[in-house]
């Protein structure tokens, strides 16, 4: 289990993963490249930037960015009524059109610095349009909604200079510094649900198309915020509120490179009379190629979002033609681009971020924020942009620290005997009881850990281990089976196959027989019967193998597929050395042939048959709740892999309704103490004085409740 997954790779995940950059971290991003906002495309060897233009100040960052960062021109202009008014700043641009504009800007100005919302219902028209022009250089939403610190930006000039590859250095540098600590970044993976737990938060994901679950004590969010509504469940107050209330703009975003056309010296030009927002234009190292940078923000961009590429560019070439810096001859046009943000920035209303709270940031105890929408200075509160999401990374990176570091220590796990173990001496007489003990501390929380998911159990399992295998308790000495049933239990909660894999081949070396083809529970027992082949540890390693690295293990699972099919008994079943039950063994065995149904389909029938057979009219097998469960999972099986089958085994579905409806009524969650679970003998000195030596001993193992939930937690899941 991770200490924290960041969903989304942009600059606000990245700089969260850096913070936390010595710890277990997985970094999830659902595009095929990390960046988020931040996406530059190359072309005739020119980078360009069709996402975040404003470049991140090097000051910003704790480690060098290495490219060279271009100045552009001091002047801005303003394109209005057939005319384009150049300046230093935004008033002298206003100024340039008229006196009236540039009094009523001025009057709006001073009551905005003086904490005053201007009067914009009684502003004239031609001022409110030409301020929100300005104003929508970084913007996607009207002035007059945002709160007073932000609409004074409708004044602000803003800087464009930009490094000569583009943002995209921004990225490389954190993935540069990322590359030597321990964080993981997983790319082309969607998250789909975010849950959690009492002491970890499960994410479940698609990559490529394949259901998968990751585990962590953490979380940080770094999507926008409709995003957050989809995956995250049971959101609580304020965030709540707080996401439900947040909107965004939407923006596109055409890049021209232009060759030998003569364009005026501007860092960007506002086109409040034209279809688009605004024009940016950037020199580039090669002096013959320049950039200009078309923006459609809000309304404008809402209005073309269904219209095709082709459209959206011959609208920007119209606009750009007006104004006089487009294209003049066919070959002017190096290449072009054009991308589609759906949420381009948020709205920064009062009602959401005048009386911030920093619990909105906090859909529940495990679960942070991030993004640029939730890092709020009470003095000036900017949401929006590189610098806000840097920031907010490294701040949720810190809650993230402060909280891991205080966790209370309930959250470790202590584990409890899960077997009374009853010991008789095997005499030439008659059996003699002789002790009761408890037993069961490691293996049998492999299937408690598959049938509750609980984390403080996988770790628990993950530092147990004896060189690589488990053991049914510790100083006991590790068996197949004991660690396959571990191993299932830490597939069942997606611990990382790469994690898993040494212990599969540790298994397999351990105990596996090439010349048996199947794998032997221990290679030197204490008793004769210990000795040779095990249908329960050729079943579960088979079947984990199967799962885990089916082309690397291929050759062993075919060969536990083929012992499977000579040891199955008359009947139909399987027997088992350790299991009271036959149906354990069978389950198991069932379980792998099903994984190649055509050639085990009539070793399969004829267990799914005997099984049916022994069905009481209770609906139970054998009274038991874990012969119940087990007989329960084959006939799920079945009816999984081959529907038909509810045709051809007429009391099939009938079957599986009446075991459910038996394990339901007895409560069978609760489990049932003294279900026999294990039984074993071995030979050894005497451990009493009136023994002799040699005595052989008989374990009589009964669940103590746990094992038996277990067992029928699994078989009624998913039903």
């Amino acid at each position: 289990m991770y200490d924290a997954i960041i969903i989304g790779a942009g600059i606000s995940g990245l700089s969260a993963a850096w913070q936390l950059k010595d710890r277990n971290i997985l970094v999830l991003e659902k595009n095929s490249t990390p960046g988020g906002r931040i996406k530059t495309g190359t072309c005739h060897g020119i980078s360009y930037d069709l996402g975040a233009v404003f470049s991140l100040p090097a000051a910003s960052l704790l480690f060098p960015l290495k490219s060279e960062l271009i100045d552009e021109s001091p002047l801005l202009a303003l394109w209005y009524q057939g005319r384009i008014h150049f300046g230093k700043g935004v008033m002298s641009c206003i100024a340039e059109v008229n006196d009236s504009l540039r009094s009523e800007a001025r009057s709006a100005l001073a009551e905005l610095s003086n904490g005053r919302r201007p009067d914009y219902e009684n502003m004239a028209p031609e001022s409110r349009q030409i301020l929100n022009a300005f104003f929508q250089v970084i913007h996607p939403g009207e002035m007059k909604d945002y709160i007073l610190p932000r609409q004074i930006d409708a004044f602000r000039k803003f800087d464009t200079s930009h490094f000569a590859r583009g943002n995209q250095v921004i990225i490389d540098a954190f993935l540069g510094e990322l590359a030597a600590t321990p964080c993981k970044l997983q790319l082309d993976t969607i998250v789909t649900a975010v849950e959690q737990q009492d002491d970890c938060v499960q994410v479940a994901c698609l990559q490529n198309n394949t259901p998968t679950t990751f585990y962590a004590k953490t979380l940080i969010i770094t999507t926008p915020a409709p995003v957050v509504r989809k995956i995250v469940r049971h959101l609580e107050e304020p965030c709540l509120t707080f996401l439900n209330s947040i909107r965004y703009g939407c923006g596109i975003v055409v890049v021209l490179g232009l060759k030998d056309v003569a364009i005026p010296e501007f860092c960007y030009v506002v086109t409040p009379d034209l279809t688009t927002n605004t024009i940016l234009r950037q020199h580039t190292p090669d002096p013959d190629v320049n950039l200009l940078i078309v923006y459609y923000t809000g309304e404008k961009a809402h209005k073309l979002e269904t219209e095709n590429d082709r459209t959206i560019l011959d609208d920007a070439l119209v606009a750009l033609r007006t104004i006089g810096i487009g294209p003049d001859k066919a070959d002017s046009l190096l290449f072009s681009d054009i991308h589609r943000w759906e949420y381009v920035g948020p709205v920064i209303t009062p009602e959401i971020y005048s009386g911030w709270n920093p619990d909105a940031a906090r859909p529940m105890a495990r679960v942070f924020l991030g993004g640029e929408y939730t890092y709020v200075e009470k003095q000036d509160p900017m949401p929006y942009g590189l610098i806000p999401a840097a920031a907010s990374g490294a701040a949720q990176a810190q809650a993230v620290q402060k909280f891991l570091a205080t966790e209370s220590a309930a959250a470790t796990f202590s584990p409890e005997f899960l077997t009374d173990v009853y010991i008789y001496e095997l005499t030439d007489n008659q059996p003699v009881f002789r002790e009761h003990r408890e037993e069961g501390t490691i293996a049998f929380y492999g299937l408690i850990l598959q049938a509750t998911k609980d984390m403080r159990v996988c770790r628990y399992l993950l530092d147990s281990s004896v060189g690589g295998l488990w053991e049914y308790q510790r100083g006991f000495g590790a068996t197949a089976e004991d660690s396959a049933l571990v191993l299932e239990g830490l597939l069942s909660v997606n611990v990382p196959s790469a994690t898993l894999l040494p212990h599969l081949k540790k298994l397999a070396e351990a105990f596996y027989d090439p010349e048996q083809g199947a794998f032997h529970t221990i290679l030197h027992g204490r008793a004769l019967y210990w000795k040779g082949p095990s249908v329960d540890a050729t079943g579960l390693s088979g079947y984990l193998l199967h799962c885990a690295a089916p082309e690397e293990f291929h050759d062993i699972i075919a060969a536990c597929r083929g012992y499977l099919l000579q040891t199955q008994e008359l009947p139909g079943h399987w027997r088992s050395k350790w299991f009271p039950s036959t149906l354990i063994p069978t389950w198991y065995s069932v379980r792998l042939l099903c994984s190649d149904y055509q050639t085990g389909r009539e070793a399969i029938e004829r267990a799914v048959n005997h099984t049916l057979d022994r069905q009481s009219p209770d609906g139970s097998w054998n009274g038991s709740i874990i012969d119940t469960s087990a007989a329960l999972l084959i006939l799920k099986e079945i009816k999984r892999l081959q529907p038909e089958n509810v045709e051809k085994y007429s009391c099939l579905r009938q079957g599986i309704e009446n075991a459910a409806a038996w394990l339901l009524m007895r409560e069978a969650a609760c489990g049932r103490r003294g279900e026999p679970v294990l039984y074993y003998w071995f030979e050894q000195k005497p451990e009493y004085r009136d023994l002799s030596t040699g005595s052989r001993f008989f374990y009589h193992c009964t669940d103590k409740g746990p094992i038996s939930a277990a067992w029928a937690r699994l078989a009624l899941a998913a039903l």
